[in-house]
């Protein structure tokens, strides 16, 4: 290829010239091709996702605390007597009747106690007669002016001392009789008897010595408190309801009979009461789980346990479906029901609640939503707790 100049002065390429302008021309040509082409966008498939749709509700608000069982009528048994401990006549954990016994401490003391006693009412006795007849014999001779004023009453003060005397040695007799009595312990009234708390053999002192507990089992309160915290402003009365279950998670009948009206200054507690009604398998001693209704919340929202999250700062959120997306809410909680929490506040009606998944969405993720309706079904013991013996020393 020949090429002139300005000059008309030939200019001459070279072949591999040429081919490096076409190769150049064609790279130009295809990179201009590529530019008119759009990037791909890449699409997120929507996360399959069950929500509940929220409805308001009203519910209770249950507060939580362990009780324990003790019989309507527990006596403690103490020894009215001091002596040894001879006999223990009854089988512990049994029930007894009213006057069964069930001590038997050394009588031989009393015993002798018991025959002096008499001895000296005997000798006090004889000493009256003698001084009644002196009496008398002395008012015959001062009617007949045989003897003075003063012999006819030293022998009438004679005769008053010895009645008073003979009334000395009965009141004795009486109280001798009472303590040997004492030496056997009989059952005040039907119940249970506890285990002995005194060995045979053992020196048993008037007064002080328990020797056992007596309660009714037929006849069960649970005493129980409830911090100051938790009960706030509420006026707790005989009124609001109250809900026991046993260790096994089995709901006892009950129903409030006492509510102390001062707050304890070194716990924060009120103590209440709760009278059993039905029968129950619950033995005295034994801890009752309590819930005492507050109040009745109403406008709230029974939301699934799983759907609730908890921030590191102690919030809680749930995630909603809002035209296929999922959004972040902050929600106020109160307490929990069987499965469910109560949410107070953060939540309107028909809000889409997702329930699964949580752990891979994020704010605006898309979601696929499938709407499911709630099943309720009544925990043995609500909230999921259950009294676990091994902890008791704990509480």
């Amino acid at each position: 290829m020949r090429l002139k100049s300005d000059n008309a002065m030939p200019l001459t390429v070279s072949l591999p010239l040429r081919s490096t302008l076409v190769a150049v021309g064609a790279g130009l040509l295809l990179l201009a091709g590529c530019t008119d082409k759009k990037p791909a966008v890449k699409t997120v498939a929507p996360l399959e996702v069950t929500v509940l749709s929220a409805q308001p509700s009203e519910e209770s608000l249950w507060l939580e605390s362990l009780g324990r069982a003790e019989g309507a009528e527990e006596i403690s048994i103490q020894a009215q007597i001091t002596g040894t401990l001879e006999k223990i006549s009854y089988r512990e954990g049994e029930s007894v009747k009213k006057g069964q016994v069930l001590f038997v401490i050394d009588q031989d003391p009393y015993i002798a106690a018991l025959e002096s006693a008499k001895a000296t009412v005997r000798q006090r006795s004889s000493e009256l007669k003698q001084a009644d007849r002196e009496a008398r014999r002395y008012a015959q001779l001062w009617a007949a002016k045989a003897v003075s004023r003063k012999e006819y009453d030293d022998a009438a003060s004679a005769a008053d001392i010895a009645r008073a005397s003979l009334r000395q040695a009965k009141a004795a007799q009486k109280d001798a009789e009472i303590n040997l009595a004492y030496t056997t312990v009989t059952a005040p009234s039907d119940g249970t008897a506890g285990r002995s708390l005194v060995n045979l053999g053992a020196l048993v002192t008037s007064g002080t010595t328990q020797l056992a507990t007596l309660s009714q089992p037929e006849r069960l309160r649970v005493t129980f408190t409830l911090s100051e915290r938790d009960i706030e402003q509420s006026r707790i009365t005989l009124n609001n309801p109250v809900r026991l279950f046993d260790p096994y998670g089995k709901e006892i009948e009950g129903k409030l009979d006492y509510v102390s009206r001062e707050i304890n200054s070194e716990t924060a507690t009120r103590t209440l009461r709760a009278r059993i009604l039905s029968k129950t398998d619950v033995l005295p001693g034994q801890y009752v789980h309590v819930q005492l209704e507050r109040e009745k919340l109403k406008n709230v929202f029974r939301i699934p346990q799983q759907a609730v999250l908890q921030r590191p700062d102690g919030t809680y959120r749930v995630y909603v479906n809002v035209n296929g997306k999922a959004l972040s809410r902050d929600v106020t909680v109160g307490t929990w029901k069987e499965t469910d929490w109560i949410v107070l506040t953060g939540l309107k009606a028909g809000d889409e609640v997702i329930l699964d998944n949580l752990q891979r969405i994020k704010e605006g993720s898309p979601v696929k939503a499938t709407v499911t309706q709630p099943v309720r079904t009544e925990a043995k013991i609500p909230y999921g707790i259950r009294i676990d013996h091994s902890d008791i020393d704990k509480l």
